[in-house]
């Protein structure tokens, strides 16, 4: 029979006490001269239905417990991945806290990246956040961005309060949109510290839209399109006097008028040596100097320098592409870095030998050298062995990962009497394409060339860079291992790790995937530290089961 008073769900009382048959006093029933047969066999048969009805409950209690300790289980490992994810953010004071948000890639004006994300977590970060004015104080403007920004906008300007603003300017492909927008930024013009826009804009179409006096800006990056170059000369900047670091983009410096004297900072592509002359000559308080040679077809001499031009201050000289004509007249004796990237096959030994009689004489010393050419660039170009490369301490250079044959970049690279100092080398991994299995590190020539430099030169820091890397992480073998998946090849974490216990300072970067079909405007992804390759991969999944991030 069915007890009224039991849950249908779980089978459990209804907290009232149920009535059980009572005990039988056996004593009493001997000394009465009655036996146990005489006992009523319907009060057996009820003390048996009601062991029978206890043990069921008890079943049903049983199995009550067991999930009620299941979630609490779960209950306390939500509890630990919460203390584990926010007790040392918690503990954290606000400066910290505010300084680990300012490493975060900011867009004030899309609601679903910081800052605007993190006001939605609690209203503690919501009132740092609001009270931190550097975390509002770069905006990107115009990035398919609708009109209800606006709003967004000076909100963004309101939040950043006195702070120096970041203004990047893209073509909204809307004149009136962008001339709101700049309308409203320049309210705050006075604070524009730093500015990249592309030209032509539909914002700064009209060279009166950005009045001349932006008198604290420091920062400057114009780009223009590449299928829509400005058709006349940007004459917006000419009254910046504190601007200090300019990068023109396919624009020289004939394109945009700007004050060079106090620069310290400059890239720019140049057309002929008239430019060039003219750029050393008037940037006088130049530190680093970024040249890319675009010929220009209407001009055919280049012998314009007749005297000796020195510039005494500029420390780091980065040339892109092959020039034509000599350095036979400038000298740089503060030059102390120097990097040649050529990515189109045009560096020829003539250009290199230019590079290293400048070098040689301006007397200067060559400590960090990199060197951005083709995989298959022949490093026999440069003159090794020459004084000029004695006291290079760092060394950038891209090398090509065979199974057959060793690179020439490496037979040189290995031989200790040349680079004598090298104490530091970058290194580009690049694969070939008939490599399509794995790449043994014990075995290849960059192995042997890495135990040379470490065992009889003085090599003691090694940073590899793997481009267009695709990471799957856990992505363990059936050695135990973690292979680094990327174009053709892999590398063995425990070969790596083997480096480093060995006396190396290994660091290894690696670069996301590049989508190809992304606008070309976009900035280039940078390159991210990769963590946790030296660890031994028992360890790390140890320790993520443990922190509940697996």
């Amino acid at each position: 029979m069915k007890n009224i008073n039991r849950c249908s769900t779980c089978g459990f009382l209804n907290g009232e006490k149920e009535n059980l048959t009572g005990c039988i006093d056996i004593l009493l029933l001997l000394r009465s001269g009655q036996s146990s047969r005489d006992v009523d066999p319907l009060t057996t048969s009820r003390i048996r239905d009601d062991i029978d009805t206890l043990e069921s409950d008890i079943n049903l209690l049983d199995e009550q417990i067991a999930r009620l300790e299941h979630k609490r289980k779960k209950a306390r490992e939500a509890l630990a991945q919460c203390k584990s994810f926010l007790a040392p953010i918690w503990c954290l004071i606000p400066d910290i806290l505010v300084k680990i948000f300012s490493m975060l890639s900011v867009d004030t004006l899309c609601i679903d990246k910081p800052p605007w994300v993190l006001t939605h977590v609690c209203v503690w970060w919501r009132t740092l956040l609001y009270s931190s004015s550097t975390l509002w104080s770069t905006i990107r403007a115009g990035f398919s961005y609708k009109y209800s920004n606006l709003d967004m906008i000076r909100r963004s300007l309101q939040l950043s309060r006195d702070s120096p603003l970041d203004i990047v300017l893209a073509d909204t492909g809307s004149q009136v949109f962008s001339l709101s927008m700049l309308e409203i930024l320049l309210t705050a013009q006075s604070r524009w510290e730093s500015l990249a826009m592309w030209v032509p804009n539909t914002s700064v179409s009209d060279p009166r839209s950005i009045p001349e006096p932006l008198p604290n800006l420091k920062e400057l990056r114009v780009t223009a399109n590449l299928f829509r170059p400005p058709k006349s000369v940007i004459n917006t900047f000419s009254c910046a006097r504190n601007l200090t670091r300019v990068r023109l983009d396919r624009l020289t410096i004939s394109d945009v008028i700007i004050p060079l004297p106090q620069l310290t900072h400059l890239s720019v592509s140049f057309r002929n040596q008239k430019e060039f002359v003219y750029i050393v000559k008037s940037c006088k308080s130049l530190i680093h100097l970024d040249l890319s040679y675009d010929p220009d077809s209407h001009f055919d001499s280049f012998d314009i320098a007749t005297t000796q031009i020195i510039h005494p201050v500029l420390r780091s000289l980065r040339w892109r592409h092959y020039c034509p004509f000599s350095f036979d007249y400038f000298s740089f004796p503060a030059l102390e870095t120097l990097s040649i990237i050529d990515n189109n096959h045009s560096l020829d030994g003539s250009a290199i030998h230019a590079c290293e009689n400048l070098i040689q004489r301006s007397k200067s010393s060559i400590h960090n050298l990199t060197l951005e050419l083709p995989a298959d660039a022949d490093l026999r170009l440069f003159t090794l062995s020459s004084p000029v490369y004695s006291s290079i301490t760092y060394l950038k250079m891209t090398i090509t990962i065979t199974s057959r044959a060793a690179d020439p970049k490496l037979v040189l690279l290995a031989d200790t009497r040349l680079l004598p100092h090298l104490a530091h080398l970058t290194a580009v991994l690049c694969a070939e394409s008939a490599l399509l299995k794995e790449w043994d590190l014990k075995a290849s020539h960059f192995n042997e060339t890495l135990q040379a430099r470490w065992e009889h030169g003085r090599l003691k820091k090694l940073t590899i860079l793997l481009n267009s890397t695709v990471m799957k992480f856990p992505s363990i073998d059936a050695h135990g291992e973690m292979p680094l998946c990327t174009a053709g090849w892999h590398i063995r974490l425990n070969d790596m790790r083997r480096l480093r216990t060995e006396g190396l300072d290994v660091t290894v970067w690696c670069k996301p995937y590049l989508n190809y079909y992304a606008h070309f405007d976009q900035p280039e992804i940078e390159w991210r530290k990769l963590r946790d390759w030296d660890r031994d991969a028992s360890e790390l999944v140890t320790e993520r089961e443990g922190s509940g991030l697996l």
